[in-house]
């Protein structure tokens, strides 16, 4: 029985089939000070503890065993063993439950043990009574029996057991020591650690060689060595950062914080907490690109932006990107070394006066003045530029004025010379070429009676094209022009022959790098007016199609919230609902501020203004990039959810509800701001005004029956009937419908109708 159980505890480490071989009232004495336990359930809590501590098997070699039966029932057993802890049974090492190390003896323990067995009425034979001893005087109070020379508690005193327990359990990492020696042969390291990279201890020392460096990524490694020794030779501790191996083979960012000490022997070793900041690298990361990404965007656009301050005729330039600075003709270094800006002195003389007069009307955040004139250039040319000024609130909190424009001069010089060369259609080709020649435009010929275009060796260097188109227009459109601009394109040429002077077509070149304008104008007439020789002029309109672009975006935006306006957000919710898939739900919120208005009265515009970007803002967010935040005026904004059902509308709205109560709720204001919403889902329509019409309904009865809240169209159409029965009790009946009525089942719409043209009046129906 004593050989049965010191197998099922020590080897098998099994604490069910360990209590089974005790009897209920067992009492067991252990080799610590006060290590007594009486009664199973004791046993069983001490061996869980145990367990969990030292979960792998001991080995046990049996010296003595003596036994003397006392009676049928009862025999005293006297035993001598050696026993070898864990890892010194597998080969040498020592384990704690908190951490292991590389630097104990790996010695066996020798115990006497006196034990009571008796046979219980079930016939087996079971212990009621155990004692171990061991004369070994280095065992402490605490330890489990048994316990190696160098036991976990000798290791736990030197680097303050419960003190890493605490931190082990707090951080997301662990403990880890090393000799400083080279390469940090491995010294401790803590099970947080371990579980933490997914290592068993042996899993550890197999992969790093049992060097610390090893754990390192190969990149890190020499700076971080580099790091520790500079720290250590000033006699401080140290911190760094750098990437640690896990079990899977990937790497985790970790800081370690460090210090210098002695290990038992007196050799030199670095204890260091480590701890895995992965996901603030990640963060700092993609911060870092996002930054970047938002620099490119407006370093690259193709519209000039500039933020200024006026100081008197003065200008004072807090931020310009690239593309303005060129359409300046400065490089950067010129533009920010230069210091003495005179508003004046940018703008051509002929322009002058009606801008700084429109400049001087910018006062107020909001105020935008859209503007075209000509600007003075660092090398005094003019330049045509096409923008809008608006006064904003940076974000040092400072007045100043943000101008967006782009460069026209291009598509100015073409206008001017168009209309010059329109006074010039009786000039010689020859005349006409020359006017071209050191320009960026150039010319072909068409001979309408013939369908043949002749192109001009320069027009065909830069277009590169051939020098002889006939079927025109087909030929030049099936190679030069995309497909989809070709009815376009046809349709200049018909104009010419229908007997208009001038026409003029956009399009993409075939391979879509370009964008071009072409210009077919009359030169000469044969008899009754028809077209005898026509001269064609071709732009590269490249540039400024994409400015165009870029200009029409800014437009489909509100300017004070950043939401789509009406036109634009509508025309969108329109298109999807005209091509969602098939099952495919979308949800309309239509949101309008409670009370606003007085809220407007009260604290004026601008906080006013404030409260609607808030909400925006908050629009925007829900809304990501794949759904549709629009301010349709006022204080009325809409906001459709792509890919959603009412259900997820029912979370989707009062969540916005109560953000916006939010908004307020850290500014001390002794006000409220609400916002009331009306949601519909194309579950019930798929129509556009009829969805709104839903929308519109559901947002009247919340702002009526409870402000501040978000309702979907089914869900309130439950308590509008609820509501019309208490208001039209017996007292006030309405009107009877005969048996010769409608029914339901003859159809909804004229079911309906029917109630509605017996009603007493609208409201009521």
């Amino acid at each position: 029985m004593i050989q049965t159980f010191f197998s099922v505890y020590l080897v098998l480490r099994d604490v069910d089939k360990t209590l089974a071989c005790l009897t209920k009232g067992v009492q067991w004495v252990g080799t610590g000070k006060s290590e007594l336990v009486c009664g199973l359930d004791q046993v069983g809590q001490a061996l869980r503890e145990e367990l969990a501590q030292t979960p792998d098997p001991y080995r046990i070699e049996y010296g003595r065993i003596e036994e003397t039966a006392v009676s049928d029932t009862c025999a005293a057993v006297l035993l001598t063993a050696s026993v070898w802890p864990p890892t010194a049974a597998a080969g040498g090492e020592t384990a704690g439950s908190e951490g292991q190390t590389a630097a104990g003896t790996g010695g066996a323990i020798w115990i006497r043990v006196s034990a009571v067995c008796v046979r219980e009425e079930d016939g087996g034979w079971r212990i009621a009574s155990i004692h171990a001893s061991t004369p070994d005087d280095r065992q402490d109070e605490g330890e489990y029996f048994p316990a190696a020379p160098l036991s976990y508690s000798d290791l736990s005193r030197n680097v303050g057991a419960k003190s890493l327990d605490i931190l082990g359990k707090s951080i997301p990492g662990g403990m880890m020591g090393g000799y400083l020696e080279p390469g940090f042969p491995l010294y401790y390291v803590n099970n947080y650690m371990l579980d933490y990279l997914g290592f068993t201890y042996d899993e550890f020392v197999d992969a790093t060689g049992g060097l610390v460096t090893n754990c390192m990524h190969p990149e890190d490694r020499g700076r971080a060595d580099a790091q520790v020794k500079k720290q250590f030779a000033a006699g401080l501790p140290y911190e760094i950062r750098y990437r640690m191996l896990k079990k899977d083979g990937s790497y985790i960012w970790v800081n370690d914080v460090g210090k210098k000490a002695l290990s038992e022997d007196g050799r030199e070793i670095c204890i260091s907490v480590i701890r895995d900041i992965s996901a603030e690298v990640e963060a700092r990361e993609r911060l870092e690109k996002q930054a970047a990404r938002y620099d490119h965007l407006f370093q690259s656009v193709l519209t000039g932006i500039v933020q200024y301050s006026l100081t008197g005729c003065g200008v004072a330039f807090k931020n310009a990107n690239q593309e303005a600075i060129r359409i300046f003709g400065y490089t950067p270094d010129e533009f920010w070394t230069k210091q003495d800006w005179d508003l004046p002195s940018l703008i051509a003389e002929e322009d002058r006066a009606r801008v700084l007069a429109e400049i001087g009307r910018l006062r107020r955040p909001g105020d935008i003045n859209p503007f075209e004139y000509r600007m003075i250039r660092k090398d005094g040319s003019l330049c045509w530029i096409i923008g809008r000024a608006e006064v904003i609130l940076d974000l040092d909190g400072e007045l100043v004025i943000q101008s967006v424009f782009m460069d026209i001069n291009e598509r100015k010089m073409v206008e001017q010379r168009s209309e010059r060369l329109a006074e010039q259609v009786e000039a010689s080709n020859e005349i006409l070429h020359l006017a071209l020649e050191h320009t960026t435009t150039c010319e072909f010929y068409y001979d309408p009676t013939g369908g043949v275009c002749t192109v001009p060796e320069r027009t065909c260097k830069i277009y590169d094209c051939r020098s002889v188109y006939r079927d025109m227009p087909g030929s030049f459109a099936r190679e030069q022009v995309e497909d989809q601009f070709h009815p376009a394109f046809y349709e200049m040429y018909e104009r010419i022959h229908r007997g208009e002077h001038t026409a003029t077509c956009e399009f993409k070149g075939k391979n879509g790098n370009f964008w071009c304008r072409q210009t077919l104008s009359v030169i000469r007439r044969g008899e009754g007016g028809a077209p005898r020789q026509v001269v064609g002029i071709v732009e590269n309109i490249t540039r400024q199609k994409e400015m165009e672009l870029a200009l029409l975006e800014a437009r489909s935006r509100d300017g004070l919230t950043g939401l789509y306006n009406k036109e634009t957000g509508v025309r969108m919710v329109r298109d999807y609902l005209a091509g969602r898939a098939a099952g495919e739900n979308g949800v309309m919120l239509l949101l309008d501020m409670d009370d606003f208005e007085s809220i407007n009265q009260k604290e004026g515009n601008v906080f006013a203004d404030a409260v609607l970007q808030e909400v925006a803002d908050l629009l925007l967010a829900e809304a990501g990039q794949e759904h549709i935040p629009i301010r349709l005026g006022g204080d009325e904004f809409m906001l459709f959810v792509k890919k959603c059902d009412r259900r997820r509308a029912g979370t989707i709205g009062p969540r916005i509800a109560g953000l916006v109560q939010g908004i307020l709720a850290n500014a001390g204001q002794d006000m409220q701001i609400s916002v009331s919403i009306g949601m519909c889902s194309t579950e019930v329509v798929g129509d556009y005004n009829a969805l709104y019409r839903c929308c519109e309904s559901t947002l009247k009865y919340v702002k009526e029956h409870g402000k501040g809240r978000a309702a979907c169209y089914l869900d309130t159409s439950n308590e509008v009937g609820t509501f019309l029965n208490q208001i039209y009790t017996e007292e006030h009946p309405v009107n009877a419908i005969g048996p010769e009525s409608s029914r339901a089942g003859d159809g909804l719409v004229p079911f309906a109708l029917d109630l509605l043209g017996k009603s007493r009046n609208l409201d009521d129906a």
